[in-house]
């Protein structure tokens, strides 16, 4: 029995040639599967004023709809579907008994795609959950030309809008959109800056949004998140389903120039894509929340300060934090911050606009060990305390940041994507290998790292054995510099900071480097 009065309703943001017309078919077909009686099954297209499909809503009803001429059978988009304008639905009385499924903005929608949500939750009383699928900018393109170039459109309106002969000529046209989400979403009528970007990020934090290679996801967690429906889709038949049937040419074929001109028109778009399809497809390697954590199973890095609840760590930055994460702008930033620790940090940059992967190692490993015969064994659950922390502490900031713990000595996978910024703050004297580590992360950063640690002046960097298997080193500034170089980094500022040592109860003094790839 689906539940129509507090179950939130599922709204699918259809951009063109992004399997939309896949997801659609599922709504319905799920909404046959879960009905009773499927004579009531209705699907109903809204419009704007100038008939255009900004809406359509898979419903349940008895004769509403059907005994009321104000609607019309669709003869455009779907010729089994009712059609209604929005100033009419508004209108009309009774409407709050139409028993809502799921719902799809179309891409006329998009402009009002506030005022048709507000629509939907004032009607029927109930509160909704937003998804949106995003695809290669590139694929995207030639789908949506291999479509209207082709009979597949000659039931709309644009089947010969196109005046572009070839693909590259349309790539090199103003017929393409240097970015359709982008425009339609927030409406913008001029060039796309970088406020447009993020106020577009700031509405799409609020969506869930898949890969179009996780069409099939999408579909499953619609349902379960909404109405613990359980949906079995063949991957491989979604896949398939997505997949033009003429493939995209060669970058080769294309032109490499051609390429680097669009992706320099589609920077925003790509951007776009990279900031949440490489959280989507990255999310097997973080760690998942545990359902409960109790305070005293907890150790903090950092002072904590929930408002009314006030936790004492090692270390107090709060009173220098800009400085200490060198007055860094993170807003709309994708920033891993490694070392994390109990994630002061990690939540405070959150707090700041970025999305964050917080890194730790995993449990049982150390940072400063080096491996021989007779080292000595780990405890398993050495770090366990600390990551309670991190737990305890996401949960009551509310955060969306992710936890990766990784070995810092390895390649990270492909999998997780790529960093604008990279953080690292009172780790490097703690690694093993430092520049191991400091080269393995910097690969996957695009724009800069912040290093906090304890630079000495000296022209050379010494390492000091402790025990039988521990190392630390004391980095030099200038050695630090000469490596970041290497790799690509210029430092363009430096700093003294001064954070708080609970336990010896005195400031202590690091430095802040700031590095910027060149």
């Amino acid at each position: 029995m689906i539940d129509f009065t507090y179950s939130s309703i599922p709204v699918f943001f259809h951009i063109p040639k992004n399997a939309g017309s896949f997801v659609r078919s599922w709504q319905k077909t799920i909404l046959e599967n879960e009905s009773e009686d499927r004579s009531l099954l209705r699907s109903v297209i809204v419009t704007n004023e100038d008939k255009g499909p900004i809406l359509k809503l898979e419903v349940l009803d008895g004769s509403l709809i059907t005994e009321n001429k104000v609607f019309l059978k669709n003869q455009h988009y779907d010729k089994n579907a009712l059609e209604i304008s929005l100033y009419d639905f508004e209108l009309l009385d009774k409407k709050e008994e139409i028993k809502v499924f799921s719902a799809s903005i179309l891409s006329f929608g998009f402009s009002v795609q506030s005022d048709l949500i507000q629509f939907i939750k004032e009607t029927w009383s109930r509160d909704v959950k937003l998804y949106i699928i995003l695809r290669d900018p590139l694929e995207n393109e030639w789908s949506f030309y291999n479509y209207v170039t082709t009979r597949l459109c000659q039931h709309e309106k644009k089947s010969d809008s196109l005046k572009s002969k070839s693909f590259k000529e349309y790539l090199s046209s103003e017929e393409m959109s240097d970015s359709w989400l982008i425009r339609n979403l927030i409406k913008v009528n001029g060039d796309i800056t970088q406020s447009d970007f993020n106020n577009t990020v700031d509405l799409l934090d609020e969506f869930s949004v898949f890969d179009i290679k996780q069409s099939s996801k999408l579909i499953k967690s619609m349902f379960k998140d909404c109405y613990g429906i359980s949906v079995d889709i063949n991957h491989n038949a979604t896949i398939n389903k997505n997949q033009s049937k003429n493939p995209i040419p060669k970058k080769e074929e294309i032109g490499l120039d051609l390429i680097e001109k669009f992706k320099k028109k589609k920077k925003y778009e790509y951007k776009l894509y990279k900031r949440y399809t490489s959280k989507a497809n990255s999310e097997s390697f973080f760690s998942k929340k545990p359902k409960r954590i109790k305070i005293e199973e907890c150790f903090f890095c950092h002072n904590m300060n929930f408002g009314k609840e006030k936790l004492v760590g090692t270390w107090d930055v709060s009173r220098c934090i800009r400085d200490y994460l060198g007055n860094t702008d993170f807003k709309n930033k994708r920033v891993i911050d490694v070392g994390a620790g109990s994630g002061y940090n990690s939540f405070y940059m959150e707090q700041m606009g970025a999305d964050v992967v917080s890194h730790e190692i995993p449990n049982g490993n150390f940072w400063d060990l080096f491996k021989h015969p007779n080292s000595q064994k780990i405890d398993k659950n050495f770090n366990q305390a600390m990551l309670n922390g991190y737990w305890y502490a996401h949960e009551k900031y509310k955060s969306k940041n992710d936890l990766f713990l990784w070995d810092i000595y390895k390649d990270i996978p492909d999998e997780v994507g790529s960093f604008d910024i990279a953080v690292f703050s009172m780790v490097l004297s703690h690694f093993r290998d430092p520049f191991l580590a400091l080269m393995n992360v910097l690969y996957k950063t695009k724009e800069k790292a912040i290093l906090i640690n304890t630079f000495s002046e000296q022209s050379s960097t010494t390492g000091f054995f402790y025990g039988e298997d521990g190392l630390w080193w004391e980095l030099s500034k200038q050695c630090t510099h000469c490596f970041m170089e290497k790799i690509g980094f210029r430092l363009t500022s430096e700093k003294i900071v001064l954070p708080y040592n609970n336990d010896e109860r005195q400031t202590k003094e690091y430095k802040c480097l700031v590095f910027e790839r060149y």
